[in-house]
C-alpha cells in the first residue's frame, strides 16, 4: 500500500488539492494492480466511483441521523413535499425551449446541465444530443409547454463552451467541434468519445 502523506493544516487552502493528489497516486497504484489481474480499466474505474458513492452516502446518512452539520445542510429537497414545491415552482417560472441544430452541433460533456452561480431561477441549459438542447430561461410571464425553434449558431457555440468548460472526464460530439471548444477553454486534455 502506498504511503499517504500527512494532511496540511485544516485551514490551508490547498488542503482539498493536495488531498485529490494523494488519493490519485493510491488509485492510480490500485487501478494497475487490479489491470494486472485481469481486470479492464473501466471496470475498476466504474468499482471505484460505486463505492466512493456509496461512502458518502453512507457519510451524509451518518451526519444526518446526527441532526447534520452546518457544512451540510439536511434540506432534503426530494423526499420533502415543501422542497418539491420549490423546485417545482422554480421550474414554471422558466420558460421551456428545445432548440435544435440540423448542423449536429451540439457537444456533450459530462456535466450536463449548465446553470449561473447555482440558482436555478437563472435558467437551465443542457445538451441533450448533438442535435438538440433543453433551454430553460427566466421569464415575468413563462409559456406553458415547450417550445420548439431552430438554435442559432452563437447559441450553440456558446453552450459547448459552457460544456466544455465544465466537463471533468469527457466531451462527445463532432470531433472537429470538440478541438475547437477543447481549445477555446481548457489545456486538460479531456478525452473524446
Amino acid at each position: 500500500m502506498t504511503d499517504f502523506p500527512k494532511a496540511p493544516p485544516e485551514k490551508d487552502e490547498s488542503r482539498y488539492i493536495a488531498c485529490q493528489m494523494a488519493v490519485e497516486t493510491v488509485l492510480q497504484d490500485l487501478v494497475e494492480d487490479a489491470m494486472r489481474r485481469g481486470w479492464e480499466e473501466t471496470e475498476v474505474l466504474s468499482a471505484i466511483t460505486e463505492v466512493a458513492d456509496n461512502l458518502m452516502l453512507a457519510v451524509v446518512s451518518a451526519l444526518e441521523a446526527a441532526g447534520g452539520t452546518p457544512e451540510l445542510p439536511f434540506t432534503d429537497l426530494i423526499r420533502d413535499r415543501k422542497g418539491r414545491d420549490i423546485i417545482r415552482n422554480a421550474l414554471l417560472s422558466l420558460t421551456w425551449q428545445i432548440k435544435t441544430d440540423a448542423n449536429a452541433g451540439y457537444v456533450l460533456g459530462d456535466a450536463a446541465v449548465s446553470y449561473e452561480k447555482s440558482d436555478l431561477g437563472s435558467g437551465l441549459r443542457a445538451p441533450l444530443s448533438k442535435t438538440t438542447a433543453l433551454y430553460l430561461t427566466p421569464s415575468q410571464t413563462p409559456q406553458q409547454g415547450i417550445a420548439n425553434t431552430t438554435a442559432k449558431p452563437f447559441e450553440v457555440d456558446d453552450l459547448n463552451y459552457e460544456s466544455a468548460a465544465r466537463a471533468r472526464l469527457w466531451l462527445v460530439g463532432e470531433q472537429a467541434r470538440i478541438h475547437e471548444v477543447r481549445t477555446q477553454v481548457t489545456a486538460r486534455g479531456l478525452p473524446a468519445v
